[in-house]
């Protein structure tokens, strides 16, 4: 056994600087990926402060780094049609305040790690929805037990990274003639990380941009 110990050292060293380097290559696959998972954006869209339509939409950093909000957009499905518009200017300002602190009229700006804004009432932005586009408020909309999809997005930028970043939630909305019923379709934000996904985004971000 010695004698061939002996004999084949070599091989024994570069089995063993193989082994080695597997084994070191597997930790940085583990660290890059923790690294990742650590530095990338994440933003949290919720709700709270009240029941039904009357809660409040909150919109949480929980990145690493500071985000700029650009845009956050709303849209309610039903059926085949899609009714949709940003909600990121803030409406109803007092205009002493508004005055002395501009920031007041819209949501638009940076949040910091572990920041959050209050964005408004989930039934004054509904209502904002189907105002511009000439539907009346919430409660003339459909009938009883017809079932609509809410989708909230928000459009950041992100650190040094040059295309924008977006989180959106789904909630479904209900009318059981006493009151609006409105739930989360998914358990958490979905966070929008594909670079084709991204890029879709800023062509979608331009036409929004360009109807104005």
């Amino acid at each position: 056994m010695l004698e061939w110990l002996t004999e084949n050292t070599d091989l024994l060293s570069l089995a063993v600087n193989a082994g080695m380097l597997v084994i070191w290559l597997a930790y940085l696959q583990v660290f890059l990926r923790g690294y990742r998972r650590q530095v990338r954006p994440k933003i949290v869209i919720n709700r709270g402060g009240g029941d039904g339509v009357n809660a409040r939409c909150f919109v949480s950093n929980m990145s690493q780094d500071a985000i700029y909000v650009e845009d956050i957009h709303i849209s309610i499905r039903f059926s085949e049609k899609q009714w949709e518009t940003s909600v990121i200017d803030v409406v109803h300002v007092d205009a002493n305040s508004a005055k002395t602190d501009p920031k007041r009229l819209t949501h638009q700006g940076p949040l910091k790690p572990g920041e959050y804004m209050e964005v408004g009432r989930y039934r004054d932005l509904l209502d904002r929805v189907l105002a511009t586009n000439s539907l009346g408020e919430l409660d003339t909309l459909g009938k009883p037990d017809d079932l609509y999809e809410v989708k909230v997005e928000v459009i950041a930028d992100y650190a040094g990274d040059d295309l924008l970043i977006a989180a959106r939630r789904r909630f479904f909305l209900r009318s059981n003639e006493q009151k609006w019923l409105f739930w989360p379709a998914t358990v958490g934000t979905e966070q929008v990380r594909s670079r084709s996904e991204r890029q879709q985004l800023e062509e979608q971000m331009s036409r929004w941009l360009e109807r104005g």
